[in-house]
């Protein structure tokens, strides 16, 4: 099955990502990649979307609806179709980092099946594309979630950070 798979880290804890990713009504803010829009059938919360429920998605060149098929803490994911022609289960997971703690590896992939699903393979103009598309919300998702950080977190890390250079070396802290 031809797979379109991208990730980024982000210095974010993953719950944080994740509120950031599910606040849906606040991507024309800041989603400027290939995902403009996605709106909950009958205005349910997102983080309470359960498998079946339906959401609108507004892409740069296209707007279909989709079927939930999970929404728990580590992942959100959900299914969409060109009927006979393609079906796409597009899922984002937020997971903690192993290379750097308190940080979120997010993974978003997408799994292509039907008549015409080798032409999203990376392989091909269209799943080439695909996969830019995906680099360039993860990047959007990134800057949001940093820039949302307490305001006093990257003070206190980068006074710490100074405090630990103006230190003769190899003495401690007090």
């Amino acid at each position: 099955m031809p797979t379109v798979s991208t990730q980024i880290e982000i210095a974010v804890p993953p719950e944080k990502v994740r509120d950031v990713f599910l606040d849906f009504a606040s991507y024309s803010e800041w989603s400027h990649a290939f995902v403009k829009s996605v709106s909950p059938k009958d205005r349910k919360d997102p983080k309470t979307l359960q498998v079946g429920d339906t959401v609108d998605v507004e892409l740069t060149n296209m707007k279909f609806s989709s079927k939930i098929t999970g929404n728990t803490e580590e992942e959100f994911k959900w299914q969409g179709s060109v009927p006979l022609l393609f079906t796409g289960e597009h899922s984002w997971r937020f997971q903690s980092s192993e290379t750097t703690p308190g940080q979120t590896l997010v993974v978003q992939q997408e799994v292509f099946t039907g008549l015409l699903s080798f032409l999203l393979g990376e392989n091909w103009s269209m799943g080439k594309n695909t996969k830019k598309n995906f680099e360039a919300f993860n990047r959007d998702l990134k800057a949001r979630a940093e820039s949302l950080q307490a305001p006093g977190a990257q003070t206190q890390d980068l006074e710490a950070r100074a405090e630990a250079f103006r230190r003769p070396s190899g003495q401690a802290e007090d």
